[in-house]
Parts: structure tokens; C-alpha cells; sequence
């Protein structure tokens, strides 16, 4: 997690400065007094270095609530966000194709915990086309770009993937919608995440 470091007060640099200038230095220090927000890929990275110390699935969803709405520097870009320019956000127009942010994170955490082992999920058949999908939780649905396994990351490296997406596309009413093309390597197949009225 990026930590934005506390700007000192300005040093007094000749013993005329004056008043107005010695109080004005600490409001500095003030405005740079800011809230990272919570990144759920770093979040994904804990969980596959040491599962133990991680934070559970309800304590990330909490992290992320707590820092929605933080207050980032002017200069603060799409790399400090967790911004992925591969990343395409579904519009948040009546979140029709979103989901809860809980409900994505329980997937996430389902794959980031399985370890690095081929995940291929399950054929759903009985949709309105054949497709594989890698999770479905509360209509929370993650599925692959194509239907071949061979191409497919392992689950740690979907969960990576997923963690960079719901980085890039979470808005702070909590809900999340959003793929990728390819994995974060750029050479497995890549998926998406979205809501889905069926049930698998």
C-alpha cells in the first residue's frame, strides 16, 4: 500500500522571516494529511505470501469502505490508484451489470487461496450459450474470455488479475463491473466480472 509521507514544516531559514509566514508552514503539513485507499490486488498479493496475516474477506470489504471516498493529491495518477489501462469499467449507469463489492471479493479470495493450480472452472450449459465460468457468488459471475482451459491462468494469477480490476473499476457506492484481455503476464487468456440473473 502506498503511504503519502507527512510534509515537515518549512525550516525557518533567517531570523526575519515573518509571522504570517512561520503559521502558514504547518497548513501544509495539514492538506498533505490524506487516505490511501485500500488496494484489493495488494490486498490478493498478502493473501498468496502468507494467508495467516492476511486480511479476511469481510476486513478487506471493510478496508475498502473506510477509504472510498479518501481524498487524493492533485498530482496522485492512475498509477498510485491501481489504475490499469487494460482494464475496461463497465458504466455505472443503474449497476445493472455490476455487483457488490462482497460478493467479488469472496471470489477473489476463493482463488487467491487455492494456490498456483490450473483453474479451469466449470462448463454452464443451461445459459443462454455455453460458457465456463470461474465463479458465481450472489450473481457475482467471473468468467474467462474463451472456452479453452489451456489458456488459462492458474488461480492465483486470476485472482491477481481480478484484484487489478476491481482496483481500477470499484466506485465508492460499493459496486464493481469490469474485464481484462489478457492475465496480468499478457500471455494467458484474460476474463471479466459482472452480474448475472441465472442461477449455475
Amino acid at each position: 500500500m502506498v503511504n503519502f509521507p507527512r510534509l515537515s514544516t518549512l525550516p525557518l531559514v533567517a531570523l526575519g522571516v515573518l509571522t504570517s509566514q512561520v503559521t502558514a508552514a504547518p497548513a501544509v503539513s495539514e492538506a498533505a494529511e490524506v487516505t490511501t485507499r485500500f488496494s484489493f490486488s495488494e490486498w490478493v498479493d498478502s493473501i498468496i505470501a502468507d494467508p495467516s496475516t492476511a486480511l479476511s474477506p469481510e476486513e478487506a470489504v471493510q478496508a475498502y469502505l473506510d477509504t472510498a471516498n479518501a481524498t487524493l493529491p492533485a498530482t496522485d495518477g492512475a498509477q498510485k490508484r491501481g489504475w490499469d489501462a487494460q482494464v475496461i469499467c463497465d458504466a455505472n449507469d443503474g449497476k445493472k451489470d455490476r455487483v457488490k463489492v462482497a460478493d467479488a471479493v469472496f471470489c477473489i479470495n476463493y482463488h487467491a487461496a487455492a494456490g498456483q493450480v490450473a483453474c479451469p472452472g466449470r462448463l454452464i450449459t443451461n445459459g443462454p450459450w455455453p460458457q465456463r465460468v470461474w465463479c458465481n457468488w450472489h450473481g457475482a459471475l467471473f468468467w474467462p474470455d474463451n472456452n479453452d482451459v489451456s489458456t488459462y491462468p492458474t488461480c492465483q494469477a486470476i485472482a491477481q488479475m481480478y484484484g487489478v480490476i476491481m482496483d481500477t473499476c470499484t466506485t465508492p457506492d460499493g459496486t464493481v463491473g469490469g474485464g481484462r484481455l489478457h492475465d496480468m503476464t499478457g500471455t494467458k487468456t484474460g476474463g471479466y466480472l459482472g452480474y448475472t440473473h441465472f442461477s449455475f
